[in-house]
């Protein structure tokens, strides 16, 4: 061969069939009758090529003649027949070469046919290799099974049915599948496009770390647009009848170029399909089955690594973007909502920086699906670029029901399509100020360019309407213009009048920002109804209001005397001109607020007691308590003495929401059993030094670092697990009596408590840990407190008391301590109250016989023999056998 390649010398002896036409001849069995057809073609191809170029082409010249086929078609070499056994031995007197140039080019065999490179990544299912196509010359990605030799026929299907359904979803943002093939090994794989890029959580995380590379790459916007992508292609997949069940930032690629493409349907499901029986894939909406096999395609709701058993299903996705019905594994109600809710938790990521649950989901799984579940997710705090409407989209796209969620994937897009191009969005709620603003802003130069075309158009008119009068004084004409005066004049004055009937709704906004205690947009809005309508005495009187809570009184004054002029009668701006006078000479700011209080201008009354030191007044105080608190109709107590302490007591009420409250100068706090109290930031900036919690749902105690109280209880908190936040307050009084879930309490080491309450009487089944019960908590952090009082009831896990040894205890509680057999580290304490009740190992009271207790239980210390020496002991109160 000329190409210096080793290669084996073929014969094909064959009868001559020029005289009788291959596709006529009776003489050739089926399969001769195919290779004569197969060597027909051939040679046609070759005698085509001549013709067109003057020679043979060097890659197709024929090996063979027609004269030497022979009628069997067995091939020989140097005169032997061969077959796949016989050795290839090279021929030299061989003139005619039988060699397919497409074998040394390309290969037939499976294994030869990818070169496996290194790992891109691995999951759950599977492991994804990077791999060349040794026919095609490029470069793929290849997924393999994990343990393809111990994978269930489940699990097989299961990831044959991905690559399926994956080809099948022919989009521009879904990656394309090759090829689905076994290799020798019998393991299956499919290959697909190789993406270079980076995946959307990896760049979400640059972010959060301050790259300025990767924050000037991509703004908000560019975000925004990758989401848009997704959806894209999320909606196409619906209309397939496929949702992706697994839609977050790691499954979402960037390419080098500006790609978007949605990863690993392992998790998909097909709309409509039952979970455990084989639903036949023509059925759904665009996807094909293979012919000839019924119900091929199979729901991913089983057999997962990463799947947790409910009462209904199993919980498949990823915490912090799986809907709530994925997270209760109510698989029956998984559809189109639960991948507009993952999109919705994936624009969160964006705009937080953070998934929804807030927490790392491989460290506390159980606790991020309880918040999905119950849809505690902490909402987006508004910022220049975090806008209201872009708030509104995500609480939307994360609502918990479904129903309460966009209908849809293109409805989202459409929502954020508006948002992105400056309209108003179906999720806000809509307002006159919200729809103008965005008018004006979408469309500044049509607006500045109608509002100068109007004044050159009037100004035109009034031009020639002059011009009109000087030329024609004929007195026909004059009639005719004055009539059409008077035609001009009525719609002047009726435009005029309409644009005055908006006034009412200006003055109401103005009272609405008021309440609100915004005072400066309260201040805008009024300067414009007075331009519009300056014979107005009450646009007059709310702007004198406005400047008199601000303190200017001089220019209040001027307003008041102005709504006098129009109307003399007015009481109002008579009063209140009276009092701007007196606030210019005394300028007594308590006199200012108990005149508006009187006035029933409760609101800008409570607007001088926060902005004043009027604040600090007990009776200002209270009427800044009533207002704040008679507005949200919730019954509460207050109690106020002379040493400064302010106590509000909304025990047992159903206050959902402490942010009336961060205004006010608090000292005691009583929450107790307030069951709608979930967040304690707007305590923050509260002077508390006493908070009662007990009987409350809260689980997070972080809003309250770096708070100075002095005494805490949470009783019965049980959903507390974490008490690291209280490190470094003043505390000196406890109580974490029932906080079952609460393990370490070393933070307390260094603290200067007084009372302090560790009981464990509660209901075991509040425990998160149910396999583990008991919870042995280390005591050694009391040996340098103070401590008068300690609560042990319950602790059953005290052998003995060695570590209260030299304490100074007044109070003592040891109830259900039943494994404490020594009393002897009490002894020299000046102990007034003790309690051993249920301490069945007890037997010996002689170390308690010079104490001087008030009181003294012991019912159920079966163990006890000798009562002899209660006799001698000044108790005045025994509770026994």
């Amino acid at each position: 061969m000329t190409d210096g390649r080793a290669a084996l010398n073929y014969r094909w002896i064959r009868p001559n069939f020029r005289q009788t036409g291959t596709k006529d001849n009776p003489f050739l069995t089926p399969s001769q009758h195919t290779l004569a057809l197969e060597h027909d073609l051939y040679t046609d191809n070759i005698r085509g090529s001549i013709m067109n170029t003057g020679k043979p082409t060097p890659d197709t010249e024929p090996d063979v003649t027609m004269a030497e086929m022979p009628l069997s078609g067995e091939l020989v070499q140097d005169g032997k027949t061969i077959n796949e056994n016989t050795p290839h031995q090279p021929s030299q007197d061989v003139n005619t070469e039988m060699v397919n140039p497409v074998d040394n080019i390309l290969t037939r065999d499976q294994d030869r046919k990818y070169k496996l490179c290194s790992e891109i990544a691995h999951g759950g299912m599977g492991r994804v290799m990077e791999a060349q196509d040794t026919n095609l010359h490029r470069s793929i990605a290849m997924k393999v099974m994990l343990d393809p030799n111990t994978a269930s026929r489940q699990r097989i299907l299961r990831f044959i049915e991905e690559a399926r359904i994956t080809s099948q979803l022919q989009h521009p943002g879904i990656v394309p599948i090759h090829e689905l093939g076994i290799g020798r090994s019998g393991n299956v794989f499919y290959t697909m496009k190789r993406i270079s890029g980076k995946t959307l959580r990896e760049i979400l995380k640059e972010l959060k770390e301050g790259n300025a590379e990767i924050i000037s790459k991509y703004p908000l916007n560019r975000l925004l647009n990758i989401l848009m992508r997704v959806s894209d292609a999320i909606a196409y997949a619906h209309s397939m009848g496929v949702v992706h069940r697994d839609l977050k930032p790691d499954n979402i690629m960037i390419g080098d170029y500006g790609e978007v493409l949605v990863l690993d349907w392992g998790l998909a499901k097909v709309i409509g399909h039952g979970e455990h029986g084989n639903a036949a894939v023509s059925d759904a909406k665009g996807l094909q089955e293979p012919p000839g096999v019924k119900g091929h395609f199979h729901n991913n709701d089983s057999d997962s690594d990463d799947v947790l058993e409910t009462m209904e299903g199993k919980i498949i996705g990823t915490p912090g973007y799986m809907s709530p019905e994925q997270a209760r594994g109510q698989i029956g109600r998984i559809d189109e909502r639960s991948d507009v809710y993952s999109l919705g938790a994936i624009l969160y990521h964006m705009l937080k920086l953070e998934s929804t649950v807030g927490i790392s989901t491989t460290v506390d799984r159980k606790a991020a699906l309880e918040i999905i579940r119950e849809g505690r997710i902490e909402p987006l705090k508004e910022t220049r670029h975090v806008t209201k409407p872009l708030i509104a989209i995500t609480m939307k796209a994360l609502s918990l029901r479904p129903k309460d969620r966009y209908r849809t994937v293109k409805s989202f897009q459409a929502d954020l399509d508006a948002y992105m191009e400056g309209f108003v969005t179906k999720a806000e709620e809509l307002s006159i100020r919200r729809l103008a603003t965005t008018f004006l802003l979408r469309h500044k130069v049509i607006s500045l360019f109608s509002i100068a075309l109007l004044g050159l158009l009037i100004a035109g008119l009034l031009t020639n309407y002059q011009e009109r009068l000087k030329a024609e004084r004929a007195r026909g004409i004059a009639v005719k213009a004055e009539t059409i005066a008077k035609e001009e004049r009525k719609r002047t004055e009726e435009a005029l009048t309409n644009l005055k009937a908006t006034a009412p709704a200006l003055i109401s906004l103005v009272d609405y920002h008021v309440q609100r205690q915004e005072i400066w947009e309260a201040m805008k809005i009024v300067n414009q109804a007075t331009d519009l309508v300056p014979e107005s005495p009450e646009c007059h009187i709310k702007r004198g209001n406005l400047l008199q809570i601000l303190h200017r009184f001089k220019e209040a004054s001027v307003e008041y005397e102005t709504a006098l002029k129009l109307i003399p009668s007015n009481k109002t701006a008579s009063i209140n001109l009276v009092l701007c006078c007196q606030m210019l000479k005394s300028k007594d700011v308590q006199t200012l607020s108990e005149a508006l209080w009187e006035q029933e201008r409760y609101a800008e009354a409570c607007h001088i007691i926060q902005s004043t030191a009027a604040k600090q007044k007990p009776k200002m105080i209270r009427f800044l308590i009533k207002w704040v608190l008679d507005n949200e109709k919730i019954q509460y107590k207050v109690i106020m003495t002379d040493n400064g302490i302010c106590s509000l007591d909304l025990s047992n009420s159903n206050i959902a929401d402490l942010s009336p409250l961060k205004t006010l100068p608090l000292t005691h706090l009583n929450l107790t059993n307030c069951r709608n109290i979930y967040d304690l930031r707007s305590l923050k900036d509260i002077p508390l030094k006493v908070l009662d919690l007990t009987g409350t749902d809260i689980a997070d105690l972080r809003p309250l670092n770096g708070m100075r109280l002095k005494e805490l209880l949470l009783n019965g908190c049980y959903r507390i697990v974490d008490i690291t936040p209280l490190k470094g307050m003043p505390l000196t009084r406890l109580e974490l009596g029932d906080c079952l879930n609460i393990e370490n309490i070393s933070v307390l080491k260094k603290m200067k408590l007084t009372r302090l309450n560790l009981s464990r009487q509660g209901n075991s089944a509040t425990r998160f840990d149910t396999e583990n019960q008991a919870i042995t908590l280390d005591l050694s952090v009391l040996k340098d407190m103070p401590l008068k009082e300690l609560d042990l009831t319950g602790c059953t896990e005290i052998t003995d008391l060695v570590f209260l040894k030299g304490k100074h205890l007044t109070d003592l509680k040891l109830g259900g301590c039943d494994k404490i057999k020594d009393l002897s580290p009490l002894q020299g304490m000046p102990l007034q109250h003790l309690d051993i009740t249920d301490c069945t190992n007890i037997t010996d009271l002689s170390r308690l016989k010079d104490m001087k207790l008030s009181s003294f239980e012991f019912r159920g210390c079966i163990g006890i023999k000798d009562y002899s020496l209660l006799r001698m002991m000044p108790v005045a109160r025994f509770l026994g056998q």
